[in-house]
């Protein structure tokens, strides 16, 4: 068999095939010969059927399979044999060839398929490329805010009293209402728990103020935790429901209360040390804790940060590889052959979108590739761990238990969709990981609720931006 490759340094190669009768016959005739044994043919016992008329009744099917079969097995080989060939997509059959390979009665057959060629990426990184990152720093006001939070978090529920006066928790039955009556199918909490002093917006907290066992107060989740760093993770804790399920909620509630209890906030002592710190004894000092907390609250923005930092990355590569030209007739082709339930119209208003994907892939791809920089299964699998935790937290589910973690994610690893979308995650990771190494960051110094408004910003812009 000839093999010839044509306009490979272009988005469309085509491959050329020319078959001879000799690459195919042997096959043929011994798939003549299985057949022979199991068919039936009026006039003559099973298996004992002249060739002739076994030829005749499935020659031709025969070859067609054979030859498809060798065009594949051909196709496998050739991209093995070499590796600096690459595609965006899989190879497909071109149109005028489908015909040529119907066996007619011909013995030499040319099979031609349509390429989509990856286009070439030549990109460095270096301390020349200069990249903004966005570094939160915590003042000291938001802090000791924080610490607030955590010590009453972490306090004592002491004595029953009938007035909602000071640091109280209010325990009672929540209840969505539609125009100041129940709606029906709404949200419904019997056994709901209240920290008033946590909700963001005076308006809503002060009418608990001075509030009564027995009464019924209407008020407002949404805006009562307007302003907080994640309304949606507070109303969802209130709820006892995913953040998912919170996401548009805006409706005001009714909350019965049942029982009223004065709060105490924790000491700050060696128990609240090792509480916070999770790890008995790691600070023995109110001032070696203060640092050790700064930096885990720090810490706990870098995700974000790291995400900002990726879309400028990803932006700024994006635009130093250069035109990267892709065969979108061909990806168009391929979409259309692969589901049945899209239009060409549906296909052309994603293109795109779809093409800049590749690009970045093809990106990373390579930048992983230039600097030896491997993604393992331990790295995948410690993101399906980190997915497992986030998961269970939206419902509310506490994540300490690490068997219980670590179960949800086999689940996750067991799915191939999710791997395939984690590893992808995992590669985003090292890049940036790389990345933050290696070139110079213009750092921009922002408050967590700054960050928080960029983040925002950032999420609602088109993903093509």
């Amino acid at each position: 068999m000839n093999i010839s490759l044509y306009n490979q340094e272009t988005s469309h190669g085509v491959l050329q095939m020319d078959i001879e009768k000799s690459d195919y016959i042997e096959n043929v005739e011994k798939g003549l010969r299985n057949i022979r044994t199991t068919a039936s043919v009026p006039g003559f016992r099973k298996g004992m059927a002249p060739i002739g008329i076994i030829k005749k009744t499935y020659g031709k099917q025969i070859l067609y399979d054979e030859l498809d079969k060798l065009v594949h097995e051909t196709l496998k080989s050739y991209f093995e044999e070499h590796p600096e060939l690459k595609l965006v997509g899989v190879a497909l059959m071109n149109k005028s060839s489908l015909n040529a390979t119907e066996p007619d009665g011909q013995e030499n057959f040319t099979v031609t398929l349509d390429l989509p060629m990856s286009p070439k990426v030549d990109v460095e990184l270096s301390k020349d490329d200069v990249l903004p990152y966005m570094k939160v720093v915590l003042k000291d006001e938001w802090v000791d805010a924080q610490l607030e939070k955590y010590r009453i978090s972490c306090g004592d529920y002491t004595e029953e009293v009938d007035i909602a006066s000071g640091n109280v928790l209010i325990k009672g039955k929540l209840a969505e209402l539609e125009n100041g009556a129940p709606k029906e199918d709404g949200i419904v909490l019997e056994e709901a728990m209240l920290l008033p002093s946590l909700l963001k917006n005076t308006g809503e907290a002060g009418k608990f103020n001075d509030a009564a066992k027995g009464s019924v107060v209407i008020f407002n989740p949404r805006k009562a935790y307007e302003g907080a760093t994640s309304p949606n993770q507070e109303i969802a804790k209130l709820l006892v429901r995913a953040q998912q399920e919170v996401e548009n909620l805006d409706s005001d509630f009714s909350f019965e209360i049942t029982g009223i209890l004065r709060h105490e906030k924790a000491s700050l002592d060696q128990q609240f040390f090792d509480i916070m710190l999770g790890e008995p004894g790691a600070v023995q000092s109110l001032d070696e804790f203060m640092a050790e907390f700064r930096n885990k609250l720090a810490e706990m923005f870098v995700p974000e940060c790291d995400y900002l930092f990726k879309k400028e990355l990803s932006s700024y590569l994006r635009s130093k590889a250069g035109e990267m030209p892709i065969a979108a007739d061909l990806l168009k082709r391929q979409i259309l052959l692969d589901s049945e339930n899209i239009t060409e119209a549906e296909i052309d208003e994603t293109m795109p979108e779809t093409l800049e994907d590749i690009r970045i892939k093809l990106i990373i791809d390579h930048i992983l590739e230039r600097y030896k920089l491997k993604v393992t299964r331990a790295d995948v699998e410690a993101l399906a761990y980190m997915e497992a935790q986030r998961m269970l937290q939206g419902y509310g589910i506490s994540t300490y238990n690490h068997k219980i973690v670590q179960s949800y994610a086999e689940q996750i690893m067991d799915n191939q969709k999710s791997v395939q979308q984690l590893t992808f995650l995992a590669k985003e990771t090292k890049l940036v990981v790389f990345a933050k190494k290696t070139a110079t960051l213009d750092i921009k110094e922002l408050t967590p609720e700054e960050l928080a408004e960029v983040v925002r910003s950032k999420s609602s812009q088109p993903a093509a931006e």
